[in-house]
């Protein structure tokens, strides 16, 4: 049987391009795609809610920009994706331009964007997808300097993702800690075909180690008392004063500490 995606919602103020109006207003999405648009003058949230731009053909080259400049231009005025052809740097410099246009895209980011890339990717294919926000509190036993942590574990947040498949449940997957080997695991920067990182590409489709406690799969988590809308996300201690949220990526100015200690059975 199937697994029903979880409805999830998001309101503000809501851009119709088509009547050419901004309204107040929820948007409601399940399994990555769109169930509802409702009109609710009670909302009060001022964030803009609109769609975005996908450039279905475009050569990059043309603008005379490196493709992360051109991205961070591109976006500002609503395009956030393109489909490049960049076949006007390969007539000039054949396969090396073309690598050099996957390269010059700054296609990393932290476990939080990889896997929800992941789960992106999943629903828009229609298979239920989620993402697991948590803490790794001990020590990897599997060989891995860099997939566990434990004492001041203040900076060992990590997202994992999970899909759902018919007659086995929710299979565990974490696409970042196999970018997170490639990375850190000595000497560093291993190839795709390293023996760990492959071990790790067979470990991390169907299985997790447990030396990490899940949080929630929740998104735009409304905290209790918060003044300032809600959080993307929760994974980070979250705090607020009169001037705004504080940056929970930066525990140092924050001034919290998390431990973490293994008890014996």
């Amino acid at each position: 049987m199937k697994a029903k995606a979880q409805a999830q919602r998001l309101s503000g103020r809501i851009v119709d391009l088509h009547r050419r109006e901004v309204f107040p207003g929820t948007v409601e999405w399940a399994g990555g795609r769109i169930t509802a648009v409702r009109r609710d003058e009670r909302v009060k949230a001022t964030r803009l809610i609109m769609p975005g731009l996908v450039d279905a053909h475009i050569h990059i080259e043309s603008s005379l920009l490196p493709p992360s400049e051109f991205a961070r231009l591109a976006v500002i005025h609503g395009t956030v994706a393109t489909v490049s052809d960049p076949h006007e740097i390969a007539n000039v410099l054949g396969e090396a331009g073309v690598r050099y246009m996957l390269a010059a895209n700054d296609l990393n980011g932290k476990c939080a964007d990889i896997n929800a890339l992941f789960v992106a990717l999943a629903r828009a294919s229609g298979i239920p997808a989620r993402d697991a926000y948590g803490l790794r509190v001990a020590d990897s036993q599997l060989g891995y300097k860099s997939l566990g942590k434990s004492g001041d574990v203040t900076r060992a947040q990590h997202c994992r993702a999970e899909f759902y498949a018919s007659g086995y449940g929710w299979v565990p997957v974490d696409p970042a800690d196999v970018r997170k080997v490639m990375l850190e695991e000595s000497p560093g920067d291993l190839p795709i075909t390293d023996p760990k990182v492959r071990a790790a590409r067979v470990m991390m489709f169907g299985a997790w180690e447990m030396n990490w406690v899940a949080y929630n799969h929740g998104h735009d988590v409304a905290l209790p008392g918060a003044q300032h809308g809600p959080v993307p996300f929760l994974m980070y201690p979250n705090g607020e004063t009169s001037d705004g949220r504080l940056d929970t990526l930066d525990p140092d100015s924050f001034r919290y500490r998390i431990t973490a200690r293994q008890l014996a059975a």
